[in-house]
């Protein structure tokens, strides 16, 4: 599921390294703008895949897992957007550590 998990996050936000959807996210302030709604909305995108498949994988609570993933890839999407970070052998260990925390199989 780690795998997958990962290739659903680049199918639902193919701009990882730079998502634009964050960015909007962290500056515009007002939750209600309109850019700030639908940046809300494709965001959620992932975060739906992520809670079907912590359930498929059989999570206890997969409501976990999934914030935890949705935390793991802004951040990276943060980080690499800046340059500060590559993602050389960081997401896919990362990634494989919450699962396997999870008791996802």
């Amino acid at each position: 599921m780690g795998t997958q998990a990962v290739a659903a996050t680049y199918r639902c936000c193919p701009y990882l390294a730079v998502c634009p959807y964050l960015a909007v996210q962290v500056e515009v302030k007002d939750p209600d703008h309109p850019a700030s709604r639908i940046a809300q909305r494709v965001k959620g995108e992932p975060q739906s895949v992520y809670h079907a498949e912590a359930e498929r994988g059989g999570a206890g609570a997969p409501g976990l897992p999934t914030r935890q993933l949705i935390l793991v890839f802004d951040g990276a999407s943060a980080r690499f957007g800046i340059r500060a970070e590559t993602s050389a052998g960081l997401l896919r260990p990362a990634v494989a550590t919450l699962l396997d925390a999870a008791g996802m199989r």
